[in-house]
């Protein structure tokens, strides 16, 4: 009976090994385990993003919208969807998701930051540098936003 159950054992694990293999595939076998998990499908658009797969990060980021996450969640998955937009060279699709991202959570660190970026990509400078001024009255890091200032200028 113990030798069964060892074996037994032993299998289920082996099975499991797939789903470690990699962050997309943890992932993906715990959002398909629950449809309506939009954490998980959240982490596998990120997973997926971080993987070069950005049509299918997009994807997942608006499947996991769709769930109904948390404010934080969905800020995330909106300031997410808006770097992967940039990655694209989109300025005007990633200034849109960083300012839906902003009507989630207003005052967003990441958000915002996600926000000045298209604006010197689009050749926005006098917007970039406001965005910038509000976060370093946010969040006050003075070198930080200094290179960000130097580099907004210099373009």
């Amino acid at each position: 009976m113990r030798k069964k159950l060892l074996i037994r054992g032993m299998a289920l694990a082996f099975a499991q090994t797939a789903v470690w293999r990699d962050e997309v595939a943890l992932w993906t076998a715990a959002a398909k385990n629950d449809l309506r998990n939009g954490f998980a499908r959240l982490c596998r658009a990120q997973a997926l993003g971080e993987a070069g797969r950005l049509s299918e990060a997009e994807s997942d980021y608006h499947l996991a919208l769709r769930t109904g996450l948390t404010r934080p969640l969905a800020a995330a998955a909106l300031t997410n969807l808006s770097d992967l937009h940039l990655r694209r060279g989109d300025g005007e699709a990633a200034l849109g998701w960083s300012e839906r991202a902003l009507l989630a959570a207003p005052g967003n660190r990441e958000a915002l930051f996600n926000k000045m970026r298209p604006l010197v990509l689009l050749n926005r400078r006098a917007e970039a540098l406001t965005v910038l001024e509000d976060l370093e009255t946010r969040y006050p890091t003075p070198e930080f936003w200094t290179e960000f200032r130097r580099r907004i200028k210099k373009r």
